[in-house]
């Protein structure tokens, strides 16, 4: 199954099970992981609480429990994003930068592909006994068919922009944590009941049902083809990046000296 998911490819299989062993291995990504879970459970546990399990008509669903899957994934997807720029141990990178070629492509292919196994596909596999209890076994594969799809799509719009080699450089905390995460929690939430109701009007119609499947696998197509023409330059990596300094440098004693 390694092989498979990995193509083969030895960059490929080395960000795959680097990416495996950091999150079952090293503390502080555990720990990260935790997190994840807990705040997924955490909406989980409110909607069951509110709602029951109990099966009923479609269009009397409640959003929250549409919602479950969304969250689940959306709270361990934004989780692994934060522990990609987590180092477990900085001081070991030099053995990744005498190994890598230069082309990052391979690894952070390996990388999100641990990602999708292991915070995507086992969640929804875990998740998929209840949610038959709530809507029936068809609607339930279907529903976690589009989990899959929307997960892979935020994954891979998450990492568009983002150019270093994950694991491997210098930590570099968030700017302007106060508005970022607020925003980040507001967009998530909206993000949810909004595609929670879209789904609960496709699967009404099998026409709508194949209709939102077939949207949802352009937009990960899309995305694809995106980084892929984004990822054709290579950029330089910086490894022990620096955060900016805490306040802005004039130059001044340079201009000083110069005229002395």
């Amino acid at each position: 199954m390694a092989e498979w998911l990995t193509d083969g490819n030895p960059e490929t299989q080395a960000g795959f099970f680097f990416t495996w062993q950091t999150l079952t291995r090293s503390a502080p990504h555990r720990t990260i992981v935790a997190i994840a879970v807990a705040a997924g459970c955490t909406h989980l546990l409110l909607a069951l609480a509110t709602s029951g399990v109990h099966r009923l008509e479609l269009p009397a669903m409640p959003l929250r429990l549409f919602g479950i899957n969304s969250m689940v994934l959306a709270s361990l997807i934004a989780g692994f994003r934060y522990a990609v720029t987590v180092p477990p141990e900085l001081a070991s990178n030099w053995t990744i930068r005498m190994a890598w070629l230069g082309d990052e492509r391979g690894y952070l292919a390996g990388v999100k592909r641990a990602a999708l196994v292991s915070l995507v596909t086992v969640p929804l596999m875990v998740l998929l006994p209840l949610h038959v209890a709530l809507f029936g076994f068809t609607i339930a594969v279907v529903h976690s068919i589009y989990g899959f799809m929307v997960a892979t799509a935020t994954l891979g719009g998450l990492f568009l922009g983002y150019r270093q080699l994950p694991f491997a450089c210098s930590y570099m905390p968030i700017e302007n944590p106060k508005l970022l995460w607020p925003a980040g929690l507001a967009t998530v939430l909206l993000a949810t009941y909004g595609f929670a109701g879209l789904e609960r009007l496709a699967l009404q119609t099998v026409t709508r049902t194949v209709g939102l499947g077939v949207a949802l696998g352009a937009i990960v197509l899309l995305i694809r083809v995106i980084d892929r023409s984004n990822r054709r330059e290579r950029l330089p990596v910086n490894f022990d990046e620096r955060p900016a300094p805490a306040t802005q440098r004039l130059g001044l004693f340079e201009h000083i000296a110069n005229h002395d």
